[in-house]
């Protein structure tokens, strides 16, 4: 689909799921959000990038803990997570 409907999608995504969202700038193609963890209440960095790709778009993301040297794939999770909830509301995969 094309960059700003990517946006559009991964935007609406992420405020589905509870992410708080920090930044959301549509000409950069990049959402900046936040999510604490269950168990300790830790804040963890996510960030999600959408560039032209082709006739459509790619969607990079990452998240990161704040705090500490392992997150007990926590990060991970979330980043699948994430990209299940967005291939369901896309109609892909």
């Amino acid at each position: 689909m094309p960059p700003a409907a990517a946006f559009n999608r991964a935007l609406e995504t992420a405020q589905r799921i509870g992410w708080t969202i920090v930044n959301a700038d549509d000409r950069a193609g990049r959402i900046e959000a936040s999510e604490r963890s269950r168990w300790f209440g830790f804040t963890d960095d996510i960030v999600i990038r959408i560039t032209a790709s082709g006739s459509g778009s790619r969607i990079d993301l990452r998240s990161s803990s704040r705090v500490g040297r392992s997150d007990f794939g926590v990060n991970a999770a979330r980043i699948e997570s994430y990209i299940s909830a967005l291939r369901a509301a896309t109609g892909s995969g």
